[in-house]
């Protein structure tokens, strides 16, 4: 069996979505969404970042509460905390963004306008500023 890295989730963003750039100019973003389980007060809350175009259509489209699809891939990372520990996060990379459905008196957004953010340049991780 093949090595398979794939989820989609959908859910509501906890927070405004903050686009920031990296050095080299690249458009960045993470977003936290609350995904509802199967059962009342099942709440997971999943990190996502967004690259590229993805990123930026996110910062003009979205906000806190909005409902959102990802889909992308998982990626596990770790880190040093302010206080010394090691700390470790597993994140999805989106590579695709679900707008949520038009309501009355917004600008519709078509499918096109989202771009796989695969197609992005490659990002330097050490470049994120966060």
């Amino acid at each position: 069996m093949a090595n398979l890295n794939s989820v989609a989730i959908t859910g509501r963003l906890v927070r405004d979505v903050e686009l920031k750039t990296t050095q080299s100019g690249a458009n960045i973003t993470n977003i936290t969404l609350a995904v509802n389980g199967y059962k009342d007060g099942d709440t997971s809350y999943i990190d996502c970042v967004l690259f590229g175009n993805t990123a930026e259509i996110a910062s003009k489209y979205l906000s806190k509460g909005s409902h959102v699809g990802i889909s992308g891939r998982l990626q596990q990372r770790s880190y040093e905390a302010k206080d010394g520990s090691k700390r470790s996060v597993v994140e999805v990379i989106a590579s695709s963004l679900e707008l949520p459905p038009k309501a009355a008196g917004t600008p519709q957004i078509s499918s096109d306008s989202v771009v796989d953010s695969i197609s992005d340049e490659p990002v330097d991780l050490s470049e994120i500023p966060f």
